[in-house]
């Protein structure tokens, strides 16, 4: 007796057994991060423009996000060694543009880069997101105040430079693991926050910005690389002792600012002309250490600066009181004391509407200095105008500031002439 065996048959019954073998495989291997992570994710393509970004392979598919091979990824996403959560978001110079979605839906991110973009709007807030180890939102328009950042314990770097933020700089305590804090060429006005207990920070930049008080206190922080102050509204003296033991220091700038006294002492690390005091209102100490490190002899030669006095003029604002939503001409000037002529730029801001900001360059005109550039502001009721002078090489920096009642949006009413049936000559 022999078996017979229908090879057709046991053929179909290998591929469906495969079949299954393959799909029970795929479900181990692709295992998708939670629906609320895609969701998270799905907002943030949305809200910034998604359908126009340069790279966007898997967004916004069925596909699933961290598939198991890193090259099949949604474009830009990492994920944990399991492929079950986002850790990674790389979309920097990716042409993203509109606003920032919320990262709340994203509770193990540890990286996030949407830097050299054209985004917009507030920052997300951060609270939570108790692994986030980099933080990178450089080269965009964002506008608003820096979210609280207590709780980031894991930060090593934040990065907001080149924006248009504004409000103080929030609390920093606590982040022992900062690096670096990068907020320059933006908006940003009070004081620098304590520094204490921040013993990893090396690298500190919030140059050209509106910041005002005294130094910071180094004390306990010896692994500064950079410290870049300059361009800000400090006052006040220098402690001699305020860079005592920074053994890594290779770049301090401090100038374009309102600082007083003798110099601190100078570094041995610091990199020969990488470093600038000046114009800054300083003793002129003899000093063969800042000598070499601003890059001439002597030091203070760009401190013989004269003090500036910038005003408010009379009209200061026409019309007065401006309409909100209208525009309006903002006047103002540069008082040296002289018939000298300073020049430069002279920035007005508002204390209410953040984006409203306005620049007039000085001219020498009837004996004064003078500048005016058109202004329009959204919200009606009390504000405070900001006028903030750079200063030039010859002439120190200096602010002064207009308080300003806004009215209600300007009103019109048409009158549309219709047939009266009332009268006896209008049927």
């Amino acid at each position: 007796m022999s078996l017979q065996i229908d090879r057709s048959t046991g053929f179909e019954l290998l591929v469906c057994v495969a079949i299954l073998a393959a799909s029970l495989c795929a479900s181990c291997a692709y295992a998708d991060v939670p629906a609320s992570e895609r969701t998270a994710l799905v907002a943030l393509y949305n809200s910034t423009g998604g359908a126009s970004w340069t790279h966007s392979a898997h967004w916004n598919t069925s596909d699933p996000v961290c598939p198991g091979i890193p090259a099949n990824n949604w474009y830009g996403i990492t994920c944990d060694g399991s492929n079950s959560t986002v850790t990674g978001i790389g979309l920097n110079s990716n042409n993203l543009s509109g606003t920032l979605a919320a990262l709340s839906g994203l509770p193990d991110i540890q990286s996030f880069d949407v830097s050299f973009n054209g985004l917009q709007g507030s920052l997300p807030a951060l609270t939570g997101l108790g692994s986030l180890d980099y933080f990178n939102v450089n080269f965009n328009s964002l506008t608003g105040q820096i979210p609280a950042l207590s709780g980031l314990n894991n930060l090593r770097q934040f990065l907001a430079e080149r924006n248009e933020l504004t409000g103080n700089i929030p609390s920093l305590q606590g982040l022992t693991n900062l690096q670096a804090f990068e907020v320059d060429r933006n908006f940003l006005s009070g004081k620098i926050p304590s520094l204490a207990g921040l013993t990893s920070l090396t690298y500190l930049s919030v140059f050209f910005n509106q910041l005002s008080g005294a130094f910071p206190d180094l004390t306990g922080l010896s692994h500064f690389n950079a410290l870049l102050l300059d361009n800000n509204r400090f006052s006040g003296t220098i402690p001699a002792n305020a860079l005592a033991g920074q053994s890594q220091l290779f770049y301090f700038d401090i100038d374009y600012n309102g600082f007083s006294g003798a110099p601190p002492t100078a570094p041995t690390t610091l990199t020969a002309g990488q470093s600038s005091l000046c114009p800054n209102p300083l003793d002129h100490d003899v000093s063969p250490g800042w000598d070499a490190a601003a890059g001439f002899t002597p030091w203070y030669t760009a401190c013989t600066t004269t003090a500036t006095t910038t005003t408010f003029e009379a009209p200061s604002v026409v019309p007065n009181p401006p309409a909100a939503g209208a525009t309006f001409t903002v006047y103002f000037g540069v008082d040296v004391g002289s018939s000298a002529t300073p020049t430069g730029t002279v920035l007005i801001s508002d204390s209410v509407d953040n984006d409203a900001t306005c620049t007039g360059t000085l001219s020498h005109v009837a004996g004064g200095n003078f500048a005016n550039c058109s202004l329009s502001l959204a919200s009606a009721g009390p504000h405070t105008l900001s006028a903030a002078y750079a200063g030039d090489g010859a002439f120190a920096p200096s602010s002064a500031t207009f308080d300003l009642s806004v009215t209600g949006a300007a009103s019109s009413t048409t009158l549309t002439a219709t047939p009266n049936p009332a009268r006896p000559d209008n049927p």
